[in-house]
């Protein structure tokens, strides 16, 4: 498992949580432009948790949909979990959708 989010201290939280969870393998605890930077390094990943927003990024304030496209456009078989606050923005509903998030959770 790999945790996508651009908050140290939820990125830490949230890997030490589902690290500790019997069965589960954290791969890796990274922020969204590392994510990004990602393509051979998902082949070794089964699920990946990501957060949608980053409300201190200038312009598009919703990185975790380029990172989901990015891993569908490799075809790679990553389970997509998003995490957000933004839970009832339907314009971001919609993004993960398209982009092919697997689940969407506030």
């Amino acid at each position: 498992m790999v945790v996508v989010d651009n908050d140290p201290v939820m990125r830490a939280g949230t890997a030490t949580v589902l690290g500790r969870a019997e069965g589960v393998e954290l791969v890796a605890a990274v922020d969204h432009d590392t994510a990004m930077g990602w393509r051979a390094e998902w082949g070794g990943v089964d699920v990946v948790v990501v957060d949608a927003s980053d409300a201190r990024r200038r312009g598009d304030q919703f990185p975790g949909v380029a990172i989901v496209r990015s891993i569908r456009s490799l075809e790679a078989p990553v389970t997509v979990v998003v995490l957000t606050g933004q839970y009832l923005h339907p314009g971001l509903r919609r993004r993960m959708w398209e982009a092919g998030a697997d689940f969407f959770y506030p």
